[in-house]
Formats: structure tokens, C-alpha cells, sequence
């Protein structure tokens, strides 16, 4: 009996391992919504600008981290929220983050 735990510990393992990539495919198709492509598109050009800006000298690098923050903080509210709608976002939720960002970019001023 003791021999057969170790096979069976296995071959639950293995069930769990074959059901996971299954989620993350269908989590892969959320990532793709509309609104939500636009928001992550917006976060990457402002991080490219925010690194354009340091290396010009524009920002320190303390402002470029403070920047960096803020964004990385919209990100995860953005993730959270599609969370709570199958992957979407509502209207509102995408204009508040489109808000943000253009003050995040007013703030940049580039």
C-alpha cells in the first residue's frame, strides 16, 4: 500500500499539470479585448516615453521611478478589474483608466 501512494500522488499530479494550460489558453484570449489592448498599448508607449525622457535627461530618476509606480499601479488595477468581468472591461472602468493616463502623460509633459 505504501508503494502504490507514491503512483498515485503522480498521477494526480499529472491530471492537475494537463488541466492548467487549458486556463492560461483561455486567459491568453481575454488579454486581447479591446479595451483592455488599447489601456496595455497606452502603459507601453508611456513607458517607452518615460525611458526616452530619463536618458534625455528630462527626468530624474527618481521621477522616472515614481512614473514607472504609477503605471505599474494602473496595470494591476486594470488586471484586477478585467478580473472581476470575465477578462473585460466596463465603459467606465476604461474611461478611468484612459483618465489616468493622460494625467500620468500631462504630468510628463512630452
Amino acid at each position: 500500500m505504501i508503494k502504490r501512494l507514491p503512483a498515485a500522488l503522480l498521477t494526480a499530479a499529472l491530471m492537475v499539470a494537463a488541466a492548467v494550460p487549458t486556463v492560461a489558453s483561455a486567459h491568453d484570449w481575454n488579454r486581447d479585448h479591446p479595451a483592455r489592448a488599447e489601456i496595455n498599448q497606452r502603459i507601453d508607449r508611456q513607458n517607452h516615453r518615460i525611458a526616452d525622457a530619463r536618458r534625455d535627461g528630462d527626468i530624474s530618476g527618481r521621477e522616472a521611478r515614481a512614473f514607472r509606480a504609477r503605471e505599474h499601479d494602473i496595470r494591476m488595477q486594470e488586471r484586477f478589474a478585467a478580473s472581476r468581468h470575465d477578462g473585460h472591461l466596463t465603459r467606465g472602468e476604461a474611461r478611468h483608466f484612459n483618465h489616468e493616463l493622460n494625467r500620468t502623460n500631462r504630468e510628463l509633459g512630452r
